[in-house]
């Protein structure tokens, strides 16, 4: 290994000395098993058979593994036991890493979807995440609107990939056995299949073949709306009932901020939402301005800003007029 090491140096070596190596590994783990092998011997060609992991896991994600865990008790090991299931995944992942594969899917049981470009954007609690970042239990959200486990994540190789785009201009990207949970024209009529009509499963090559109706004149399928999203909570530095108010009906552009509102019930959310520290001034009729409780200056002489102002300034929102509102 050594040697392999010295010899090829360059990159454009670099498939030989790995070819070479795998030859060296074969031969090692054959002479191993010699039974005339004193101790000593066996455990110097273990040394070389290892040797020859370590020589190739910068390049080889199959030896770098086995390498990983050659000193872990079998019961701990995850790889080598599950090798024959995993290995077809782990050579796709080196194909992916090498430049032979360039889509990555990811493969749910079936009747539940197939592959999509490693590119695609999967909703997650905390927001869009592409394919090639998911990973074994990460959460994603499903139809459902919740969130669930991603239990298996399964190379698709080399596959044509379909543009989908829906009648408002959206778009996603597939492959043609892509499984969709639609809605043909037929299952939308109430009379025969009730308020909700009836869905049905429907790989993307055959709704191909009736994408339209009634002489082309009408689509034929539809997909249903995601449930409302079970967002993991975050903490904001303003509250975003209050932003809210602020983008629709406050003054962000001149020194105070004010809001104007005739709800009464809106002034006081407003006010029981504030950050500590912060008031609202009945400045007259429907105005509001938000200040500060203590009235505190600088050493300039100034007033302190709010905590509210704080956090608008951080948003790049303080000095916004109508026309450039926008939300953060």
């Amino acid at each position: 290994c050594l040697a392999l090491r010295t010899i090829y140096r360059k990159d454009e070596d670099m498939p030989h000395a790995l070819w070479a190596n795998y030859e060296l590994r074969k031969a090692l783990n054959e002479e191993i098993k010699r039974p005339d092998l004193s101790p000593t011997e066996v455990k110097k060609m273990l040394k070389s058979y290892w040797q020859t992991f370590l020589f190739a896991a910068p390049y080889d994600f199959h030896s770098y593994l086995l390498y990983m865990e050659k000193d872990r008790e079998r019961e701990k090991q995850f790889y080598r036991p599950r090798m024959r299931v995993l290995r077809p995944i782990v050579q796709d992942l080196q194909d992916l890493a090498d430049g032979k594969i360039t889509v990555y899917g990811l493969s749910m049981p079936p009747g539940s979807g197939k592959a999509q470009p490693l590119y695609s954007k999967v909703l997650t609690p905390t927001g869009f995440k592409d394919m090639g970042d998911i990973h074994v239990g990460d959460q994603i959200i499903s139809g459902s609107g919740k969130y669930c486990h991603v239990i298996g994540v399964f190379p698709q190789g080399v596959k044509d990939v379909y543009r989908v785009v829906f009648n408002d201009g959206t778009s996603t990207e597939c492959c043609k056995e892509h499984i969709w949970h639609v809605q043909t024209r037929d299952d939308r009529r109430k009379s025969r299949f009730g308020e909700n009509g009836r869905y049905r499963d429907v790989q993307l090559q055959d709704m191909m073949k009736n994408l339209h109706v009634e002489n082309g004149h009408r689509l034929n399928y539809s997909v249903d709306y995601v449930k409302p999203v079970e967002f993991i909570g975050r903490k904001f530095p303003l509250h975003p009932y209050i932003m809210g108010v602020l983008l629709g009906d406050g003054s962000l552009s001149g020194g105070n901020l004010s809001f104007v509102s005739a709800d009464s019930e809106i002034v006081e959310k407003v006010s029981e939402l504030l950050p500590d520290g912060d008031i609202l001034d009945h400045k007259c009729r429907m105005t509001y301005r938000i200040k500060k409780s203590d009235d505190k200056r600088d050493c300039r002489g100034f007033m302190t800003k709010t905590k509210t102002q704080q956090a608008l300034e951080r948003y790049g929102l303080i000095g916004s007029k109508s026309e450039s509102k926008s939300i953060p």
